[in-house]
């Protein structure tokens, strides 16, 4: 499936385009490179926790140098952090972000540790003198007698660096676990304990639901406030409809049509983009050309439609039957796919090789057609409570179901064990059998199709 970047982000542009950009990548080096200069200078002139010792020019001149560094690097450290804290916050499975968060983290360990070195010598000069002798001084008078206190409540020099070398393992590691976590968790909505349900319809201009062949009614909500209208929508058998420049109707369908195979069809039809959410699939959804949007949890991925999928096939296997196959991808993406059913299709173009089939386990079936939706729920039926493949006649009556794909020692040796048992078995029956067409139904939702050994066509990832 295609993770499909439909969701605003803020944009950071402003700042750097991108965590990838040369900009971003030279100011980070320089951050840590500064604060390396920083080490040097705090153990250059021993800016630590000292014995009180009468000021003097040098003493004034080192701290007048020491504050301007850590203002610097302050300034820019804070703005790379707020920068990479921008994408972590507003999305925690950014495992970039995450991975320059914590790079960063390592050297802002080294900064809080030259902080708290400065707080501790601060806290052994004489802060009054200080002020009186520097300029500088006196525009931090606030934070030098602040220092002073904070001073007295340090502990000894090693033991405060390595509180601060715990802190990234330690309350700020389950800190950052915590809002990680929370972040992710997914909490369904509930209105006196069930979930609300929506659909909608957004027709384009020249376009009616009238070009779709079903049963309807069509209800004025003009009198309606948008808010109030939503809520007549159910997503399932009533639908909003939205047209440029209109007022919202709805749509009052006299079936249910909330099967992903209903709105697909509906879609194709009228040309509309379709949003529902529904307590069923308890997850949004949109319709739109030649794809099935569905937010998972943590991206929205994009799968095409069965009639995307149906030129790769067609155009591989010309000899079968293109009703036969469309009606099978119907089936099989957007019947069997959802239900992350697993299943395997057979289509041949002439002759069944019945040789090549183990119908130990087999069961024969009634006559049903592919080629009938009103079949559908039955074969879905079967197909529920069999495993292995079902074999479809060129003109789609299913023959068998439940039947064993048995291949060659060719076929195990030139088609490598990569894929899952059931693609695998598929994949290596149409390498030995190339009239036929294998489509096969991953249990985790995508559909792939095989043709002479080759995955010619795929809804998505096998999982």
């Amino acid at each position: 499936m295609t993770p499909t970047n439909a969701l605003p982000h803020w944009d950071m542009s402003a700042i750097y385009p991108s965590l990838d950009a040369p900009e971003f990548a030279r100011d980070f080096a320089a951050v840590l490179s500064e604060i390396d200069a920083l080490v040097a200078l705090f153990d250059t002139h021993q800016i630590d926790k000292c014995e009180r010792a009468p000021l003097d020019e040098a003493m004034v001149a080192v701290f007048e140098a020491a504050i301007a560094a850590l203002n610097t690097n302050f300034e820019r450290a804070s703005t790379l952090r707020a920068y990479i804290y921008s994408f972590v916050a507003t999305n925690s499975r950014d495992t970039q972000a995450q991975a320059r968060l914590s790079e960063f983290q390592q050297g802002a360990v080294r900064l809080s540790q030259l902080a708290t070195r400065f707080t501790a010598w601060i806290g052994s000069l004489d802060v009054d003198a200080l002020i009186d002798h520097s300029a500088v001084a006196r525009e931090y008078t606030f934070m030098l007698r602040e220092a002073q206190r904070q001073a007295a409540h340090l502990m000894s020099p090693a033991e405060e660096a390595l509180a601060t070398e715990l802190n990234v393992t330690g309350g700020s590691a389950w800190s950052r676990l915590y809002n990680n976590a929370a972040s992710q968790l997914l909490v369904p909505i509930t209105i006196e304990g069930r979930r609300p349900s929506y659909g909608s319809f957004v027709v384009g201009s020249g376009r009616r639901l009238k070009d779709y062949d079903e049963a309807y009614d069509v209800v004025d909500l003009s009198v309606l406030a948008l808010p109030d209208a939503r809520g007549y929508a159910d997503g399932r058998s009533a639908y909003l409809v939205r047209k440029p420049g209109q007022p919202p109707k709805l749509a009052c369908f006299e079936r249910l049509m909330h099967m992903e195979s209903d709105l697909v069809r509906l879609q194709e039809a009228t040309g509309a983009h379709i949003v529902q959410r529904t307590a069923f699939y308890e997850v949004p959804r949109l319709f739109t050309d030649g794809s099935v949007i569905t937010w998972t949890g943590r991206v929205w991925e994009a799968r095409p439609t069965a009639t995307a999928v149906l030129p790769a096939l067609c155009a591989a296997a010309p000899a079968l039957d293109e009703e036969v196959v469309a009606h099978t991808l119907e089936l099989a993406v957007h019947w069997l796919g959802p239900a992350r059913a697993g299943a395997t299709f057979v289509l041949c173009e002439g002759d069944v090789p019945w040789e090549s089939f183990d119908t130990a386990t087999a069961t024969r079936a009634p006559d049903l057609l592919l080629t009938n939706r009103r079949h559908f729920w039955a074969i879905y039926a079967a197909l529920a409570s069999h495993d292995l493949a079902t074999i479809v006649a060129p003109d789609g009556r299913v023959l068998k179901i439940g039947v064993g794909l048995r291949t060659s020692p060719e076929a195990y040796a030139s088609i490598p064990a990569d894929r899952g048992m059931r693609h695998r078995s598929a994949q290596r029956f149409s390498y030995d059998h190339p009239e036929v067409a294998a489509i096969v139904v991953s249990e985790s939702g995508p559909v792939t199709v095989f043709r002479q050994g080759e995955a010619i066509a795929a809804s998505g990832p096998e999982g």
